[in-house]
């Protein structure tokens, strides 16, 4: 009887202590994935604003050059220069109720050099049409445009405090993808607001 009572208990703090172990490693797996995808989602939300600042910055630039008669290509092209992944600019602008497009620069050299045409903007367009009013709700809108298999783009629009202006830029999604391309114990996907894999 004693010998029984000793098996039982036996096994039963070997069982309390495989359940113990084996909730402590899955705790640790939730909360290391939650810090990974918390630190790799930060660096995305830094890219994207940093880039939406700036481009906010060139729109309002750009406005009021045409504001005073010129048209001049120099505030596109030196944002251009300082950004190797950008390869278009747009400004959208309040006509009344609605939004249209002012402004639309895009460098055929700029393109050449990452193997792409002004054709491939336009067919992107194309197939993932731009809605500049849906922009006016989110402020900040990263979308995936890309034209599988060669063709991959990503589109970021930002519209300004007021809501007068909206900037578009087609750019390279290099350096979003080195995010996700180090190695790691799990993996990881960019999705939009709605869920959809960028």
């Amino acid at each position: 009887l004693l010998g029984t009572i000793l098996i039982l208990a036996m096994t039963t703090y070997v069982y309390l202590a495989t359940s113990l172990f084996t909730s402590d490693k899955l705790a640790y797996i939730y909360d290391s994935n939650a810090s990974l995808v918390g630190t790799v989602a930060e660096q995305v939300h830094a890219h994207a604003s940093t880039l939406a600042e700036k481009l906010l910055y060139f729109a309002s630039e750009q406005s009021s050059a045409a504001g005073r008669g010129e048209r001049s290509d120099v505030p596109a092209r030196s944002l251009l220069s300082a950004d190797s992944d950008l390869l278009s600019l747009e400004v959208w602008e309040k006509n009344g109720p609605a939004l249209r497009q002012t402004y639309r620069f895009v460098d055929p050299t700029r393109l050449a050099a990452v193997d792409l045409a002004a054709q491939d903007l336009e067919d992107s367009r194309k197939a993932h049409p731009f809605d500049a009013a849906a922009v006016l709700g989110e402020k900040v809108v990263l979308e995936n445009v890309s034209l599988p298999p060669d063709v991959g783009l990503l589109r970021l629009a930002a519209a300004s405090a007021d809501g007068q202006r909206v900037v578009v830029s087609e750019i390279r999604p290099d350096r979003l993808l080195r995010l996700f391309a180090r190695p790691r114990l799990a993996q990881l996907y960019l999705v939009d607001a709605r869920g959809r894999v960028l």
